[in-house]
């Protein structure tokens, strides 16, 4: 999207597989299990569309890292309250950032279906 100059772009990525504590149920409190993150960032573009440099743009690599290392340290109960962390903290780290949406999915979570899920959309 486009306008005045504005070169609205989301970046991100889909399942990534992060092993962490998260759930409710006591067996869940005691290992770590997998969830799978999405993730997209809208930011204005514009500067790294005319550079083509990676300084001017959201660094899709960084934004896994730092939410892979936010879901190993925090043991959160609930995928909303996950979700909630994740999208502050990146409208806070990438400041660019005017939008995240995060969809976090826990596979093992129901036995009669492919999984479980929760999805936030946040914008500055």
């Amino acid at each position: 999207m486009q306008r005045d100059g504005v070169q609205l772009v989301d970046v991100g990525f889909h399942g990534l597989a992060v092993s962490c504590v998260i759930g409710v149920r006591e067996s869940e409190r005691l290992s770590a299990q997998d969830v799978l993150l999405d993730l997209s960032v809208r930011y204005d573009a514009a500067r790294a569309i005319a550079s083509d440099s990676l300084e001017d743009a959201i660094d899709y690599t960084a934004a896994a890292r730092w939410c892979a290392a936010c879901l190993r340290r925090s043991r959160f109960r609930l995928l909303e309250r996950a979700c909630a962390a994740l999208a502050e903290g990146l409208l806070d780290e990438f400041s660019a950032a005017t939008e995240v949406r995060v969809t976090l999915r826990k596979p093992r979570a129901l036995q009669e279906g492919d999984y479980a899920y929760a999805s936030l959309h946040r914008v500055r």
